[in-house]
């Protein structure tokens, strides 16, 4: 199994959807769109892959180490 299968795109439906979004995985507080964010949905994508990569290797070391005791 491919890891690309079992990441699911988040896609917005709405600008102001894509603006939370952006804000929930920066931890920032956007007013509107940055305009260097805009058009650039491929490295977005890698991004937001990046950052769910890093979140489930903590996710795994953290599950170990209460099973570890």
């Amino acid at each position: 199994m491919r890891l690309d299968e079992n990441i699911a795109t988040l896609r917005a439906r709405n600008s102001h959807d894509e603006l939370e979004r952006i804000n929930r995985l920066t931890g920032l507080r956007f007013d509107e769109l940055p305009e260097s964010l805009l058009g650039r949905q491929e490295d977005w994508e890698a991004f937001a892959e990046s950052l769910l990569g890093v979140a489930m290797d903590t996710w795994v070391r953290d599950t170990r180490r209460a099973d570890n005791g």
